[in-house]
C-alpha cells in the first residue's frame, strides 16, 4: 500500500463513513429491523446512533471502518443491541432481529469468535 494511501485511511473517520453509508442509501432510509423511516435524525444529535456496529468495535477494532460491520437501523434498535437484553428486545416481536442475529453470526464466522 502506498504512503499516500496509508495516511487517507489514517484521516478516514468513522463520522466520513457513516456520510458516506448514509448518501449510499436509498430514500426513504428505513431500518432493516424496525421497518421505522430514518431522515428524521439527519442533522441532529441523534443521527450517529444510527449506526450500528454488528461485532463491537472494542473487541474487533479491525472492523471499526468496515461497512460489512456496520448497519444503518433505528437509534432504539441500535440501544436495545448494544446495551439491552434478549427480555428487552423481545419487547419488541415485530421488529426483525434476525437482520443483526444473522449478520453477526456471519462475520462471526469470518473474523473468528
Amino acid at each position: 500500500m502506498s504512503k499516500k494511501r496509508q495516511e487517507e485511511l489514517k484521516s478516514y473517520s468513522q463520522i466520513d463513513l457513516f456520510n458516506e453509508m448514509w448518501d449510499e442509501m436509498q430514500k426513504p432510509r428505513i431500518c432493516p429491523v424496525s421497518n421505522k423511516e430514518l431522515d428524521r435524525f439527519e442533522g441532529t444529535d441523534n443521527w450517529h446512533w444510527c449506526f450500528a456496529h454488528i461485532l463491537p468495535k472494542g473487541k474487533y477494532p479491525e472492523l471499526k471502518l468496515k461497512k460489512e460491520n456496520i448497519i444503518v437501523v433505528y437509534p432504539k434498535v441500535h440501544t436495545l443491541y448494544d446495551q439491552g437484553t434478549q427480555r428487552q428486545r423481545n419487547l419488541y416481536p415485530l421488529w426483525n432481529w434476525d437482520v443483526l442475529y444473522l449478520k453477526r453470526e456471519e462475520l462471526l464466522n469470518k473474523y473468528g469468535r
